[in-house]
């Protein structure tokens, strides 16, 4: 829950925040918490889980990303508490349920959902910029439980609008647009008018059939 709702004006200003966590999902950050704390201070919790937490939706898909650590750092770390590789080339792997990834910038190189090149990105006023949606770019720091929203994103929540967080890198990457039907569809949320014209444009034509199922499957969860 919020501790202080007060809409955001600066980019910079962070938001005292509150999570509300089932006692397995407490178990299971603070221990990812408690794992990578003698490296870094610098652990987040991202993306869609936040924005349902605001909404007061029960949620248990976490993402964490964490900052300061190189990739070979992150690699040994991983599997040193046997998290799985979903995909070493987007840094990301899978711990007891929860996805654990560095940050990282994404560069169009080629067609198609892989056509991406990864870079790691240690600030996150860059980082965030790959993500679609300002409902889904809050960002929440575990050592300081606050809440960072670079993008406004606690507004457009509240309002049910969905805004792009940056049009070109949006537009690079066709699947968004069954993401953007998803959160329509299951929460009600209308895309604003350049949202829209964006989303208008989109093909479905390079998204593989599996991505379209398992991104739909989500709308009976």
């Amino acid at each position: 829950m919020l501790i202080n709702n007060k809409k955001q004006d600066l980019m910079s200003e962070t938001i005292h925040f509150a999570l509300k966590l089932t006692k397995e999902q407490e178990y299971k950050i603070n221990y990812i918490k408690t794992f990578f704390s003698p490296f870094t201070n610098r652990i987040f919790i991202v993306g869609g889980f936040l924005r349902d937490q605001i909404i007061g939706i029960e949620c248990d898909d976490i993402d964490i990303e964490i900052y300061d650590l190189n990739e070979e750092v992150f690699t040994k770390l991983m599997d040193k508490i046997g998290a799985k590789p979903l995909s070493k080339e987007f840094f990301v792997y899978n711990f007891d349920g929860i996805d654990i990834s560095l940050p990282r910038r994404e560069l169009k190189t080629g067609e198609g959902y892989h056509g991406f090149k990864m870079k790691l990105e240690n600030n996150p006023e860059v980082a965030i910029l790959r993500r679609d949606f300002t409902c889904n770019s809050l960002m929440y720091s575990l050592n300081e439980e606050k809440l960072y929203d670079y993008c406004n994103g606690l507004v457009d929540i509240e309002n049910k609008i969905l805004r792009v967080v940056d049009e070109t890198k949006f537009a690079e990457d066709n699947f968004r647009l069954v993401r953007a039907v998803r959160l329509m569809a299951s929460l009600g949320f209308a895309p604003d008018c350049k949202a829209k014209e964006i989303l208008q444009s989109m093909k479905l034509c390079d998204i593989t059939k599996t991505k379209i199922e398992n991104e739909l499957k989500k709308l009976f969860r």
